[in-house]
């Protein structure tokens, strides 16, 4: 685009002739929310669409806290990782699974949950070039978090080989399908490159660990079938698993721009399908009302784990 301060909509020119992009304050607003101030009024209709059915209900229902009204979830509360497996892997399967996820994060009948770092001093830091946050703390937890779902699907996989051992090939393939369906976002660009580097060492142990060799080029290759991406990159996505880095951990309770802008988070938590986790110092970033919001809602589901 050659000429920034050009209108957005040509085919609407002479309608919009203030809506130009020079100030910084513009690109705050939605297409759609500028549409509806400019136009909004008692004679023209608007109409809220409060059905969806994209995910679970206990993740819509807090996504409802954002709006005047509420969100409904027509038939939706079969939306859970069992469907999934179910779908993948066979019924047998995903009961077993059940079993041996039912006392970590990744049990099936909790699909929102929140892992609250408050009592841990998992501090951020700064990438000192870019000025972007990052929390290795996180990073490498989220990143086992992964694995030990990973780990329990291939322990029952072996077992049920008998042989203790399972094909490298079938290994990758198992390892790029299941990496489609989860999604990891953050709304700070190095924390994303941090856990893209750790995810990839994990998963090299992990495979190590099972006398699987699998080369660095498709170790990458399975980092690359999760989506690992920023806030606003995951706009119009979705992915079965989303897992939610916050990031902001210090001393002082300070709390950036980014994570005070409930609508950026709104978009992340809105990806999810089946499951939602979100890793953060919760306790933090209460002092925010969208987090307290959050805090006492998974408080009621019994979401609200301390890590």
């Amino acid at each position: 685009m050659k000429d920034t301060s050009k209108r957005i909509i040509s085919q609407a020119e002479s309608s919009l002739e203030s809506d130009s992009v020079n100030d910084f304050d513009t690109l705050e607003l939605s297409l759609f929310s500028r549409l509806f101030r400019k136009y909004g009024s008692d004679d023209v209709v608007t109409i809220f669409l409060n059905e969806q059915y994209r995910m679970h209900p206990f993740i819509a229902n807090f996504a409802s806290t954002f709006y005047k009204e509420p969100i409904f979830s027509p038939n939706m509360e079969k939306r859970n990782l069992r469907e999934w497996f179910n779908e993948e892997f066979g019924e047998l399967f995903s009961s077993k699974l059940a079993d041996l996820l039912k006392e970590t994060p990744w049990r099936f009948d909790l699909p929102f949950i929140g892992l609250d770092t408050g009592e841990k001093r998992w501090y951020q830091d700064l990438e000192t070039l870019s000025e972007s946050a990052f929390n290795l703390h996180e990073a490498r937890f989220i990143s086992s978090l992964i694995i030990q779902l990973f780990g329990a699907i291939f322990n029952f996989l072996l077992d049920l080989n008998g042989n203790g051992q399972l094909d490298e090939e079938r290994a990758f393939h198992l390892l790029c399908n299941l990496g489609r369906g989860i999604g990891v976002t953050t709304p700070y660009r190095t924390q994303v490159m941090k856990i893209k580097t750790i995810f990839q060492e994990q998963l090299r142990s992990f495979l190590n660990e099972l006398n699987l060799s699998i080369s660095d080029e498709k170790i990458k290759y399975i980092e690359q079938s999760l989506m690992i991406e920023t806030v606003d990159r995951f706009q119009g996505r979705e992915k079965e698993i989303m897992i939610i880095s916050l990031v902001d951990s210090n001393p002082e309770g300070s709390i950036s721009d980014l994570l005070q802008d409930d609508r950026r988070l709104n978009v992340a938590i809105t990806r999810a399908k089946r499951k939602l986790i979100v890793v953060g110092n919760i306790t933090m970033l209460s002092i925010l009302p969208f987090y307290q919001r959050m805090r006492d809602y998974l408080k009621s589901i019994h979401g609200l784990l301390y890590v």
